[in-house]
């Protein structure tokens, strides 16, 4: 979080927040409360927020794709 107030210190249009692929659909309510941290310094910096939503792994299964965008589009 150290990072970002201090790049927020800088003028931004877009701040983009990005996860590892599987981490979204494994731990949702928690990358949920984890965006929900940057909310906050993002808006009162006047930029904003891009969620930047990966592909899963190429072994993955073929509906983690689907769990992934289901929680992404749940912070839309």
């Amino acid at each position: 979080m150290g990072c970002l107030k201090e790049a927020l210190k800088k003028k931004w249009d877009y701040i983009v927040l990005q996860e590892y692929s599987n981490y979204p659909w494994l731990q949702p309510n928690t990358f949920k409360s984890d965006v929900a941290l940057y909310v906050p310094d993002i808006k009162a910096s006047g930029a904003r927020m891009v969620l930047f939503e990966n592909w899963p792994y190429i072994d993955s299964a073929p509906d983690v794709i689907g769990k992934i965008t289901k929680v992404y589009d749940e912070l839309a």
